[in-house]
């Protein structure tokens, strides 16, 4: 993000909330105001110290400050040091939010036939455990994450368990995913789905529509991608939020479950479900998630899943 046009508003001292059109920024009783959804530090420091640094009083406010030191430095340096902090655990305290379960769901992952037949090489020297062969199978994350995303089975098996989310008394579900293809493959699967990304429905008013329908309906399945769902968005009656191998970002996971916090009338609960895979990177993101859950006092239960068996006993 960068400053491309700058615009001197003249406005009365009583002017509210004054918008400029396609821009985030407004005026609200002579304060200016400022929208940076996913601006990172430095473009920020950029910003305030090229066209703002005659400006005395800078106030930020954020749910997720970032966690890399050279970004939070950069974040002080634009807007000064952290005066206050009312973490969102309390809040749930308080009743201003929900109440919250996430429930860590590692899919397992069978590649017992693949060990077999690597162990039977003869020149392999003392053959690797069936944990140790799992986690050196794929050589990167994007091989293992390919693998993931293109196991039918797998996605079968994700599709029925948004089904019965779903099918609950008040179903609406949110579902996060990193990708526009596995999100297309997951949203075929589930009738009525539908999937929000941006190349398919490219202007923000028109994603608006889509999310203002969890006003009115209670079994929504929206599958959206996390880039452009995760962040920004007001939608109150979500009762089930699904993150699907979503990573290890920490301002992304954190700003995706403050989606689903949000009270309404009839909602003061929500149930988070994130997914992932028991292979290298998956068990290496879930245990940084871990860490975030810890620090946020956001409660959690882990276990595993064997889908393969699942799917077959519903057979």
């Amino acid at each position: 993000m960068k400053l491309t046009k700058r615009t001197e508003i003249q406005k009365a001292a009583t002017t509210y909330n004054l918008h400029v059109k396609k821009n985030h920024n407004y005026i609200a009783n002579g304060v200016v105001v400022s929208n940076c959804h996913g601006l990172r530090g430095n473009v920020l420091t950029k910003i305030v110290t090229d066209h703002a640094s005659k400006i005395p009083y800078r106030f930020g406010f954020t749910g997720t400050l970032p966690k890399e030191p050279a970004e939070l430095m950069a974040v002080h340096t634009a807007v000064g040091p952290v005066r206050h902090e009312m973490p969102a655990h309390e809040l749930i305290e308080m009743g201003v939010l929900s109440t919250l379960q996430i429930d860590i769901i590692q899919l397992e992952e069978d590649l017992k036939a693949e060990h077999k037949t690597f162990c039977a090489q003869d020149n392999i020297g003392k053959p690797p455990t069936y944990i140790q062969f799992k986690d050196s199978y794929f050589p990167d994350y994007n091989a293992e994450k390919s693998f993931i995303h293109h196991n039918k089975d797998r996605i079968e098996w994700l599709s029925r368990f948004i089904e019965v989310k779903r099918d609950m008394k008040r179903g609406n579900v949110l579902c996060l995913v990193d990708s526009i293809a596995f999100g297309r493959k997951l949203a075929a699967q589930i009738e009525g789905a539908i999937f929000v990304n941006g190349k398919d429905i490219k202007k923000p008013k028109d994603r608006q529509v889509v999310y203002d329908m969890f006003k009115d309906n209670d079994d929504l399945v929206v599958i959206a991608t996390v880039h452009i769902a995760g962040v920004g968005i007001n939608i109150r009656r979500i009762f089930n939020l699904m993150m699907i191998d979503v990573g290890k970002s920490f301002i992304r996971v954190i700003q995706a479950i403050g989606r689903g916090l949000r009270k309404a009338n009839d909602k003061d609960h929500l149930l988070v479900s994130d997914i992932a895979s028991d292979l290298k990177y998956g068990k290496r993101h879930v245990r940084q998630r871990i860490n975030f859950y810890t620090e946020a006092k956001y409660p959690y239960t882990k276990y595993k899943v064997d889908y393969r068996e699942q799917l077959r006993s519903v057979e």
